[in-house]
């Protein structure tokens, strides 16, 4: 019984793929793309706006970039435009943006981000505060170029003196309380 069961269907899915087939045939490539797109629209695309705010042409398709996929490969001149139009944004932004928040006003996608972001942040170009969704990124100030009160112009750690004794016993040997 299990047997003939699954044979009707066989038979009722090639006769509905054959007919399917039979009837794209008959059609022209304009009436399949206006069936397809044109017909079935979303009624949040009829005012142009998609859900995710994003612009939507005359047909109805989103013109946001698809987030599927690798992306093609990237030379670092490319990354680094990237990385400089994401500092000029951080300028204007004083209390610093989000990643969601960078990708969506650039107009890239998801997996756009990291690297830019990576060299950005490794150049000191860019800084950050948070973690994980929680991070916020600012444009670096830009340092001066000052000189250190130091004759040597090393940086010294805390704590540490020119002659290269730190806190602790005096130069007799013996504790001060």
């Amino acid at each position: 019984m299990a047997s003939s069961l699954r044979n009707t269907l066989q038979e009722l899915a090639a006769s509905f793929a054959s007919e399917v087939l039979e009837a794209l045939r008959g059609m022209s490539l304009e009436d399949i793309l206006t069936a397809t797109r044109g017909g079935i629209v979303p009624p949040s695309a009829a005012d142009g706006v998609s859900q995710r705010g994003k612009r939507r042409d005359d047909d109805g398709i989103s013109t946001a970039p698809r987030a599927e996929g690798r992306l093609p490969r990237r030379s670092a001149d490319a990354i680094g435009e990237v990385v400089t139009r994401i500092v000029e944004l951080l300028a204007t932004h004083p209390h610093g943006l989000r990643s969601e928040q960078i990708r969506d006003a650039l107009g890239l996608r998801a997996n756009e981000m990291p690297r830019p972001l990576k060299e950005g942040l490794a150049q000191n170009r860019i800084v950050k505060e948070g973690e994980k969704r929680a991070t916020t990124y600012f444009a670096a100030k830009p340092r001066g170029k000052a000189k250190s009160a130091s004759s040597s112009g090393k940086r010294r750690g805390p704590g540490k003196r020119a002659g290269g004794a730190g806190p602790g016993p005096d130069a007799s040997g013996s504790s001060a309380d």
